[in-house]
């Protein structure tokens, strides 16, 4: 070998050393590099992860539920989450096991994190070049929702598994398993598998099949995407993928599994949605807002127990469209109360709550017209003004400071010679009242109106005896059931008690009730309004058994009342168009009075229908 060849070799053997030493320490560096990255990355972590029990879990929001007297569903009360918390026994094995299939079919052999699908999602990220969640378990997808926000990276998923870890120390895979269904989104605000089986099939989820659960734990990937009220098709498809997971799993029936592909899917009619007394739900949910706060009603599960009977509510909206079908017909509202109690039985504030959430029933303040003569009648009886005293039932002028006061009949054949107060009650004479309240005083009414139960703000003028205040339908069926309840009121209520979703009792009503005039004079009063019925202005309200009442017609037609009660039910009708103070003079080709539809109205709705055994509730 030559000089040169030599030197050659030796270069050649140097460079080759030399390259080898740089390589080598550049992948010293290297892994140095991400070793200490690792650590620091570690050391982050774990020196920022706290403990599972310092740890508060985010409070798991629980729909409310309002229920009638009978303990029937009226409706829900939640915010952007319906949640219905329940034990896993009342959840359907079928739903465990599908969603189990779906999201984590390693959930019983793994401590918190599933090596194996995590190395997947690795690699899954690795090619499309962004963090997914794949690979979360079901005790991570619980950590998440409960303990850590939903923030995409790499810290946030590391601090995610271990306290996954700490989770499965501390609870069974059962007690993971009965939160994460209690806490999983399954879309249409419904949170949780009880609320879901509801919103989707109007069913309690212990009672889901094998389709329903399929198409449940198929929704929780995504859950907007697979809304089956929105893509029917692509719930249908991802169900049956969950289907076909399942059917590997050798605890399902493979005979079920094989007639459940390819079925159509069912779900419940949401067009029949929305409370059945939607009023009455509005008039409870803010006497609860005020008790509670507004966290408590849409969050905080209660279980709310009212007055209101959704028989005897279906009862009335029946009455109403009897005699109220045509185009442009004005409203009605009716309220039934229980005149021993006070309790609220029927709330019907409107036509449509959809079109109008005003409370006609509550918040509709209208003049009440004769309706209000009874008030007069019992003050009159209280200061020794007897039934059979004859007052002139003629027109009259009465001075009063500024203007004077006009009164004139409406009531035909009324003559000038006296009359007694029972004939000038039954007909309902304008005269007799303008000259008997001018003689027990208007503050006297006011004063008798307000013992009984009204509880709106009456003005102490002299016309009072007509009517010329402002009332609510509400007021006036109060009022009416303490003549009803020998003379003794009992202030309305509506929510009978309040318990959280455990039973613990939170509030409770029990009826107050006051004496507001005598046993005798409420008597004497209810008899003269028995012949309002019997033979006076109201006869169209007979409902073939003893009842009294009272008519009720404002100026010009604008409002039409009917009001009455047996010993077992006070009920006040009112007809009239709530936006405006619009006349009624034409309505199917008639003059609305207190003595036509209110009356009407209010002679179907005291009557139970036929074959009905429930005469005695009213």
């Amino acid at each position: 070998m030559s000089a040169r060849t030599r030197r050659r070799t030796r270069q050649t053997r140097g460079k080759g050393r030399r390259t080898a030493v740089l390589v080598l320490t550049a992948s010293l560096f290297g892994t140095i590099s991400v070793i200490s990255v690792a650590i620091f990355l570690s050391s982050f972590v774990w020196v920022s992860l706290p403990n599972l029990n310092e740890v508060e879990a985010s409070p798991t929001a629980e729909t409310s539920k309002i229920f009638d007297s009978k303990g029937n569903l009226i409706t829900d009360l939640h915010a952007e989450e319906d949640r219905i918390l329940v034990p896993l026994e009342s959840i359907s094995p079928l739903l465990s096991q599908a969603v189990i299939a779906i999201e984590d079919e390693r959930f019983y052999e793994h401590e918190g994190v599933d090596g194996k699908a995590v190395m997947r999602a690795v690699f899954r990220d690795i090619g499309s070049g962004e963090l997914d969640e794949g690979g979360s378990t079901i005790t991570q997808q619980l950590v998440k929702n409960v303990y850590l926000t939903s923030e995409k990276s790499i810290v946030r998923k590391l601090r995610e598994a271990a306290l996954s870890y700490q989770l499965e120390e501390v609870l069974s895979k059962d007690e993971i398993l009965e939160r994460y269904l209690n806490t999983v989104y399954f879309g249409a605000g419904a949170y949780g598998a009880e609320a879901a089986a509801q919103e989707f099939f109007g069913k309690n989820a212990a009672d889901l099949d094998i389709v329903e659960s399929a198409l449940l734990a198929g929704i929780i990937k995504a859950p907007s995407y697979y809304n089956p009220f929105l893509y029917p098709e692509r719930a249908k498809e991802r169900r049956d993928i969950v289907l076909q997971v399942m059917a590997s799993n050798s605890d399902v029936d493979p005979v079920a599994l094989e007639t459940s592909f390819g079925r159509p899917i069912a779900l419940r009619n949401r067009a029949a949605d929305g409370s059945s007394a939607p009023y009455f739900t509005e008039y409870v949910k803010q006497q609860l807002i005020d008790e509670f706060g507004v966290k408590a009603v849409f969050e905080g599960g209660l279980r709310v127990f009212t007055t209101i009977d959704l028989d005897m509510q279906a009862d009335a909206h029946l009455s109403i469209a009897e005699y109220l079908n045509r185009s442009g017909d004005p409203s009605s509202s009716i309220v039934a109360v229980d005149p021993g109690t006070g309790a609220i039985k029927v709330l019907v504030g409107g036509d449509d709550f959809q079109d109008s959430k005003f409370n006609l029933a509550v918040q509709g303040k209208r003049q009440p017209g004769s309706s209000f003569k009874p008030f007069v009648l019992a003050t009159a009886l209280k200061q020794g003004i007897p039934l059979s005293e004859q007052i002139e039932p003629g027109a009259i002028t009465i001075p009063l400071p500024g203007d004077d006061w006009k009164v004139t009949n409406s009531t035909k054949g009324i003559g000038s010679e006296p009359i007694s107060l029972w004939q000038g009650t039954i007909m309902s004479v304008n005269g007799v009242y303008a000259r008997l309240v001018m003689r027990v005083s208007a503050a006297a009414t006011a004063a008798t109106a307000r013992d009984l139960g009204v509880a709106s703000s009456l003005p102490e003028y002299p016309s009072i005896a007509l009517g010329a205040v402002e009332v609510s339908p509400l007021d006036m069926a109060t009022a009416y059931g303490a003549l009803a309840n020998s003379g003794v009121s009992c202030a309305p209520y509506a929510i009978t008690r309040v318990t959280n979703a455990s039973g613990k009792l939170l509030m409770k009503n029990d009826p107050d009730c006051d004496s507001a005039v005598s046993p005798e004079v409420a008597y004497m009063t209810t008899r003269a309004l028995q012949g309002v019925i019997t033979g006076g202005t109201g006869r169209r309200a007979a409902i073939g058994r003893p009842a009294a009442g009272k008519t009720g017609t404002t100026q010009e037609y604008r409002d039409a009342w009917f009001v009455g009660y047996t010993p077992q039910l006070a009920t006040s009708v009112w007809v009239g168009y709530p936006d405006e103070q619009r006349e009624m003079k034409s309505v199917h080709g008639m003059r609305v009075s207190g003595g036509t539809f209110p009356a009407q109205i209010w002679s179907s709705f005291m009557q139970p229908p036929s074959g009905s055994s429930g005469t005695a509730s009213k």
